[in-house]
């Protein structure tokens, strides 16, 4: 909750705030806890340093943690940080629309833009296959983190992909903290959280492996790397 905060606190006002920044700068070079390190190092990434800075912290990420490609946390958070410094192509949308990850299975796509202050989209998928059909066709999604925080850490950024709904939960509290608004949550869960009944489907519990394991069973399921079921960021 404290990195959370502090998070919030540094990207709202950088130089008010500067003593945080250092904070993060220390917590990059020392700190051995790799969830540490990269909620440090995804906060210092949104204060739009610069490239030659980015790549430095990169570097000494990965010198610190020589197994990072193995540390399901440093992964995506510096897949994001290469994504700042050289962005990739967008997929086809169409293609990703027409493919069906689980037969059999609701299926939620949702679409981000990379700039979380503008709304995205929430397309639903049925059991047979058939897009549900309302008004919009789509329901517009907030996708900002009240924290500043990206999409991997809790309490963070919307995260862009294909979700197989396991569930719902009710809105756990509108009279304190009405940041995720009036409606029900879906509810999801990445590959090592426990709690989830069925991560990949036909197979209880949550995902057991390691990450390489994970990518080769994502990748044939699913044609590319993933966030829970939450298939396809």
């Amino acid at each position: 909750m404290a990195f959370q905060i502090a998070t919030q606190l540094y990207l709202d006002q950088p130089v008010a705030n500067a003593p945080i920044g250092k904070q993060f700068l220390q917590i990059l070079e020392r700190s051995t806890d790799p969830q540490w390190v990269a909620i440090a190092l995804a906060g210092l990434a949104k204060n739009n340093p610069q490239p030659v800075q980015l790549q430095r912290w990169r570097g000494r990420v990965q010198q610190r943690f020589p197994n990072w490609s193995q540390i399901p946390v440093l992964v995506p958070t510096l897949e994001d940080l290469n994504e700042r410094l050289s962005p990739s192509p967008i997929s086809p949308l169409y293609d990703l629309l027409k493919w069906s990850a689980a037969p059999g299975q609701m299926q939620m796509y949702v679409p981000c833009p990379r700039d979380r202050t503008q709304l995205g989209v929430a397309i639903l998928k049925d059991r047979n296959g058939q897009f549900v059909r309302t008004t919009n066709r789509a329901v517009p999604l907030l996708l900002r983190s009240i924290h500043g925080l990206s999409w991997n850490f809790t309490r963070g950024e919307t995260p862009q992909g294909l979700y197989c709904i396991e569930g719902l939960i009710p809105q756990p509290d509108t009279l304190f903290f009405r940041a995720y608004g009036q409606f029900s949550l879906v509810n999801l869960f990445v590959p090592f959280e426990s709690g989830v009944r069925s991560f990949l489907p036909g197979r209880p519990g949550p995902f057991q492996g390691s990450l390489s394991d994970y990518q080769l069973t994502a990748l044939t399921l699913l044609c590319r790397t993933t966030k829970d079921r939450l298939l396809l960021p």
